[in-house]
């Protein structure tokens, strides 16, 4: 008789230390069940506590690059008073208001961006240049830089850390998806950046063409559908300055007949020279030129192996020029000044 009462008890302590419910004190088995009916807005994160709160604050966190809201950590299976009791004690960090990093300050990759667009909230993508820089085009966003995000219909305030925009032309084909974060397209960034007077649009606008992100065709729809607005009038300028996507080929035959135009001396075309291949070379005034496009100089990677190719260039005893498919085809009389004084400060070899 003893056992069965001390059995009794036991199970009845063991009912008892059964953990309530953040919402409610109902048991974790109806949570769950809530949970997965999609009663409970977990905004499509609705992770179900199997293994502790702990895990699933950590499955959640990992999809987001570190980031969570107060309803995510409430829906995971922390009370109030444990979430604030975690960012007391350095556990998260918060970000925004209601957005918390878990863990410790050195932020994951996107993280900051992954933040932003959840205190934002509803239909919401990076944009502007923290898009261009999550796409490859623009700097790397500094730590302290703000997060750029556009809304999609809903308004929301911009704070410290966040800069908030609002579009109601925002269609399907401008919006990706890259690293787990909605975005704008390409051709979509560079009309924004051109639309906020983006200092370095056409470096932008280039980086973006070298990396086959985007195409003229689709800059063009888009201007098409969005009609005459801030910003169409410099990126219509990039297009056009850039329509011709030039070969060698055209540029030495434009070069060659520039020069012959001027009465100058024509050069070597396509030759080697320390080791490298130059589009044209004085060997007796020991000068190259070489001829700098979108197509094949606008990438970063192809920016850096120009300047190293330059520094060999200058250290073997040649000066160099570097001029632009622009400058060369709407600039012809300051290029042609610039070639002639080249050539007339030059020494020959001694």
């Amino acid at each position: 008789m003893r056992e069965q009462r001390s059995g009794g008890s036991e199970r009845r302590e063991r009912s008892s230390e059964r953990p309530p419910d953040s919402a409610g004190n109902k048991p974790v088995a109806q949570r769950r069940e809530r949970s997965a009916r999609g009663v409970d807005d977990g905004e499509g994160n609705e992770i179900v506590d199997r293994g502790g709160s702990g895990h699933a604050i950590a499955r959640i966190a990992t999809g987001q690059s570190g980031a969570l809201t107060r309803k995510q950590l409430l829906l995971a299976g922390l009370e109030e008073s444990a979430v604030d009791r975690r960012a007391r004690n350095g556990l998260l960090h918060r970000i925004h208001r209601g957005v918390y990093v878990l863990g410790h300050e050195a932020l994951a990759e996107h993280a900051r961006e992954s933040a932003a667009l959840l205190a934002a909230g509803g239909r919401a993508v990076l944009s502007h240049i923290s898009a261009a820089s999550v796409l490859g085009f623009a700097p790397l966003t500094a730590p302290d830089a703000d997060i750029h995000i556009t809304t999609i219909g809903a308004k929301v305030r911009s704070r410290p850390g966040l800069i908030a925009h609002r579009s109601v032309t925002l269609e399907t084909e401008d919006v990706r998806r890259l690293h787990g974060l909605p975005l704008t397209a390409p051709a979509r960034t560079l009309f924004d950046l051109a639309a906020t007077g983006y200092r370095d649009l056409d470096r932008a606008f280039g980086d973006a063409h070298a990396q086959r992100l985007v195409t003229a065709r689709e800059i063009e729809r888009l201007l098409d559908r969005t009609g005459p607005r801030a910003g169409s009038r410099a990126l219509r300028a990039l297009l056009s300055d850039n329509a011709s996507g030039f070969t060698r080929s055209e540029a030495e035959r434009l070069l060659r007949a520039l020069l012959r135009s001027a009465n100058l001396p024509l050069p070597r075309f396509n030759a080697r020279v320390a080791g490298y291949e130059v589009d044209a070379f004085w060997p007796e005034h020991r000068l190259v030129i070489e001829v700098d496009g979108y197509a094949y100089h606008g990438h970063r990677a192809q920016f850096e192996r120009d300047r190293r190719k330059d520094l060999a260039l200058t250290a073997a005893g040649y000066r160099v020029i570097r001029i632009s498919w622009r400058q060369l085809t709407q600039e012809q009389f300051a290029l042609i000044a610039v070639i002639s004084s080249a050539l007339s400060d030059s020494r020959k070899p001694g």
